[in-house]
C-alpha cells in the first residue's frame, strides 16, 4: 500500500522527489521500524510531516533515524522550526546523499484523535434505547440513552475540555476520551488554567513562569550578545518543566462548565474502539476512570512551557491576556516585545 501510495505521489509530484520525502519513504520501508515500532508512524503523503499514532518520543524517532539511515544522532539537528505550523511538534534536520532532509514528527493528527471518539459514540448508540455500558476497568454505567460529540464552547475559543458526552435517565455526564498516552492534557494553556481559576494553581503557574523568566535573563545576562536576538531554535533556551502539586490535580483535570467540562470520567484505551452487545449491555474494550483513578494512573503530571511558532524575542513586557494570573509575556513576536506572546503553556503526564 506505501509504495502504491509512492507511486501516486511521484506521479503527482511531476518531478523528482525532495530529499525529505524520499528520506520518508525510506523510514517506512525499513524493516527496523516495522519490527521495533510497529505502526507506531503515519504516512502524510505530500507532507513532511509524519504523523505519531503511539505517542513515540524524540529520543525513539531520533533512534529510528539513526538506524535508517545509519548515521550518528550527532548529525541530527532535532528543532522547533520557524516554518513548523505548531510550535508543539519537534523537527529533524540531516543530510543524506540526496540533500538536506527536514521531517517533522506531529501528533495522531484530528482525524485520527477523533477515530478514537467516532468509534467511542457509535459503540453506545448501536443499541437503541436505554443501555449499560461496562469497561475493561469494571465500571459501569446504567441506563445510558445516547452519546455524542461535545461541540464548541460559548465564549471559549479553545476545543473543550470535554470530548463526549452521555445522556442518561440521570443526567449528563462528560468524558474526556484519550489514546494509551495521553501525551497533553488541560485544553487552551494558560487561557484554560486562567479561566479554571484555582488560587493554588494560579499561584504556581506565576511561580513557574517567573522561574523561566529568571533562567532566561540570567542566560542573555552571561551572553550579552544574545539580546534582542531571535532565540527560536536556540538550545540554551529549553522547554521548562515543573511538577504540579497534587493537591490542585483533581480540580485542574476535572474543569468546569465554562470551558467545556467538568469532566467526570477519562476513557483510556486503543484509538479502535471495539465492542461487543449482549442484549442492552454494552462491552467497550477501554478503561473508563474517575478523574482520581486517571491521576492515580497517570502518577505526575507537569506543566511544560514551550515556544510557539516563529520569531522569539526575550521580553519583559507582561501577558496582558489573562485575568486571574498575571504573568510575564518572557517571550514576543517582535524584538520590543510588542506582538503575540511567544510562550506556550501544556499540561502533561510526562517529561520529554
Amino acid at each position: 500500500m506505501i509504495k502504491l501510495i509512492h507511486l501516486l505521489t511521484e506521479l503527482l509530484e511531476g518531478s523528482k522527489p525532495s530529499a525529505t520525502t524520499e528520506a520518508i519513504r525510506k523510514i517506512f520501508d525499513s524493516e527496523y521500524v516495522k519490527d521495533k515500532y510497529p505502526d507506531a508512524l503515519i504516512y502524510r503523503p505530500g507532507s513532511n510531516r509524519i504523523g505519531n499514532r503511539k505517542g513515540i518520543s524524540s529520543t525513539q524517532f531520533i533512534d529510528i533515524l539513526t538506524n535508517v539511515f545509519e548515521i550518528d544522532a550527532t548529525a541530527i539537528d532535532p528543532k522547533k522550526p520557524p516554518d513548523s505550523n505548531s510550535s508543539k511538534f519537534d523537527a529533524f534536520e540531516f543530510e543524506t546523499g540526496d540533500g538536506v532532509v527536514n521531517i517533522i514528527l506531529a501528533g495522531i493528527g484530528a482525524e485520527e484523535s477523533e477515530r478514537q471518539e467516532r468509534g467511542f459514540i457509535k459503540a453506545v448508540n448501536s443499541v437503541p434505547g436505554p443501555k449499560t455500558l461496562i469497561f475493561r476497568n469494571g465500571t459501569k454505567i446504567d441506563d445510558v440513552l445516547e452519546a455524542e460529540k461535545v461541540g464548541s464552547v460559548p465564549g471559549y475559543k479553545y476545543q473543550a475540555y470535554a470530548d463526549i458526552q452521555l445522556t442518561t435517565k440521570d443526567g449528563t455526564i462528560k468524558i474526556s476520551a484519550k489514546g494509551t498516552s495521553a501525551p497533553t492534557l488541560g485544553g487552551g494553556g494558560l487561557t484554560g488554567i486562567d479561566t479554571v481559576n484555582i488560587p493554588e494553581m494560579n499561584t504556581f503557574v506565576k511561580q513557574f513562569y517567573e522561574k523561566v523568566y529568571d533562567s532566561y535573563a540570567a542566560t542573555i545576562a552571561a551572553n550579552p550578545t544574545l539580546k534582542n536576538q531571535n532565540l527560536q531554535g536556540n538550545p540554551d533556551f529549553p522547554d521548562f518543566y515543573e511538577e504540579i502539586p497534587i493537591n490542585v490535580l483533581a480540580p485542574l483535570l476535572r474543569g468546569i462548565e465554562a470551558i467545556g467540562g467538568p469532566i467526570d470520567y477519562y476513557y483510556t484505551g486503543d484509538m479502535d474502539v471495539t465492542s461487543e452487545v449482549n442484549g442492552n449491555a454494552i462491552t467497550i474494550n477501554g478503561n473508563l476512570l474517575t478523574v482520581d483513578e486517571f491521576i492515580k494512573l497517570k502518577g505526575k503530571f507537569y506543566l511544560r512551557m514551550g515556544k510557539r511558532n516563529g520569531a522569539c524575542y526575550f521580553t519583559d513586557a507582561t501577558n496582558d491576556q489573562t485575568t486571574n494570573i498575571k504573568v510575564p509575556k518572557i517571550l514576543a513576536i517582535k524584538p520590543n516585545g510588542k506582538g503575540g506572546t511567544q510562550t506556550r503553556l501544556f499540561v502533561v503526564s510526562k517529561v520529554k
